[in-house]
């Protein structure tokens, strides 16, 4: 019995259209950003903004930065979970970040990893992330600088997905997917969902990967037998493996052995399975994808 999970298409999601947001120079007064306009951002040491997305949703950012980025300047644009506050922001590594330097016109995208609130965080002049500024690094005040943000990719509707069921980090905390799910993963070392299979299913994942798959990076999707828990799962080997490499769409296929609710983990740059995250091996945190 073949079970074929996903959509093989996006559907695209309409961009809003409604008044220019301002940032907050705190997380606590940051505004929630809207798509289409242009924002208008600097004058602190780093901006905040709230943005609501579905899991795979790709950001893109047209920038105009100063004239002197192409000379002296580089821009940070960051996502952060959305438990991020001003009190933990020193602690909290960001999903993704992306850095403009030498151009004073640029792109930038960011893709979402799954549901959420999202924190964006844009800073200037950090050897790291944003979260350099909460010790005095960067630029301070940052030189102004504008974007536009729109969805160019991923963009599936609303109602497709509500019906995400994000994975957790824990096998302990595993969720059920159901097969046919759209669902989004990343931002976090390894990816845990429990799915319910008969001897012999053969489950058919439809694969939406970064667009730097390609040039560095592979993704494991591991089966482990029921019984494996985060206590033993560094001695349990999966009963099916498959790694995909240098394509940023596929299709992999993993076949039960037999009756049971099996754990299936996804991690990246691993080079074996996904067993190798518990001694710290693979991306932390994974670049976003969905399936």
């Amino acid at each position: 019995m073949a079970l074929v999970a996903a959509p093989t298409a996006a559907e695209a999601m309409p961009a809003a259209t409604s008044a220019v947001t301002a940032p907050g120079h705190t997380i606590a007064t940051a505004g929630t950003l809207s798509m289409g306009g242009t924002i208008s951002g600097g004058g602190g040491a780093v901006d905040f903004w709230k943005v609501k997305l579905l899991g795979g949703d790709v950001m893109q950012f047209q920038a105009s930065l100063p004239a002197n980025v192409c000379c002296s300047s580089n821009y940070r644009f960051e996502l952060f979970p959305t438990t991020t506050t001003d009190a933990n922001f020193p602690q909290t590594s960001p999903l993704l970040d992306s850095t403009v330097s030498n151009s004073t016109k640029a792109v930038v995208d960011l893709q979402a990893a799954y549901d959420a609130t999202f924190i964006l965080a844009v800073c200037e002049n950090i050897g790291g992330d944003c979260r350099g500024t909460d010790s005095g690094q960067g630029s301070n005040p940052m030189a102004a600088y504008t974007f536009k943000p729109t969805l160019v990719g991923g963009g599936i509707k609303a109602t497709v997905g509500a019906k995400e069921t994000r994975a957790s980090d824990r096998l302990a905390k595993a969720p059920l997917t159901p097969i046919g799910n759209f669902e989004s993963g990343g931002g976090q070392p390894v990816d845990f969902w429990k799915i319910k299979l008969l001897g012999g299913d053969q489950v058919q994942l439809a694969l939406s990967l970064p667009f730097n798959v390609c040039c560095e990076s592979s993704y494991d999707f591991n089966l482990y037998p029921p019984g494996t828990t985060d206590t033993n799962l560094p001695q349990t080997s999966p009963v099916a493996n498959v790694s995909v490499n240098n394509d940023t769409k596929g299709v992999v296929v993993l076949q039960a052995p037999y009756n049971a609710t099996f754990v299936l983990a996804v991690c990246q740059n691993i080079g074996g399975d996904c067993r190798g995250v518990d001694s710290g091996g693979g991306a932390n945190p994974m670049s976003p994808y969905t399936f």
